[in-house]
């Protein structure tokens, strides 16, 4: 087996490896969300009549939930309250980016030079250069624009699934929006 083969088999393997997994908690009440969220998460808070708020949790008291968006405090109580989403920096989205622009590089680059050292010393640099920041790129963006992590549903909240039509002047489809 060649080095490639050797180096993208190791690849499958630690990709493919079981790993022990559990589904994140979410939340069915505020004193349960209290030990989840701490000061300074970026969360999102939908209200009973749909209306979302986006901004910065402060602190949990007495079945309140009290959050910042710029010079304003806004305070919701458990009743009002149907679902809180928690989102990511964007910074762990980054690393795992670069990495996983780092390992196609490297495979890249053996691939293509497999063992002469002139074509590594070139290709190497010019694929690191590049992978890396497009993998960082890449990786930041579907983080932090992705929807985030529910960590709060009040009981008896309705989930529900949404199936409008898209029609334009040269194509037609569906939109479907399932929320759980």
């Amino acid at each position: 087996m060649t080095r490639t083969g050797r180096l993208a088999m190791m690849c499958l393997t630690a990709v493919l490896l079981p790993v022990t997994a559990s589904a994140q908690t979410v939340a069915g009440s505020f004193d349960e969300l209290a030990k989840i969220l701490k000061a300074g998460d970026t969360v999102t808070v939908t209200e009973s009549d749909g209306r979302q708020t986006k901004g910065t949790f402060s602190s949990m008291t007495n079945g309140f939930l009290t959050m910042g968006k710029g010079s304003t405090t806004r305070t919701f109580s458990q009743t009002s309250v149907t679902s809180v989403v928690r989102r990511d920096s964007g910074l762990e989205g980054l690393l795992i980016g670069a990495g996983s622009g780092a390992v196609a590089g490297a495979i890249f680059v053996n691939s293509t030079c497999g063992g002469d050292p002139e074509c590594t010393a070139i290709a190497a640099p010019l694929e690191y250069l590049t992978m890396i920041p497009a993998g960082a790129v890449a990786g930041f963006l579907i983080d932090k624009y992705t929807w985030g992590d529910r960590v709060y549903r009040a009981p008896g909240a309705k989930k529900s699934i949404a199936i409008m039509p898209a029609i334009g002047k040269h194509a037609g489809g569906l939109t479907v929006v399932l929320r759980f």
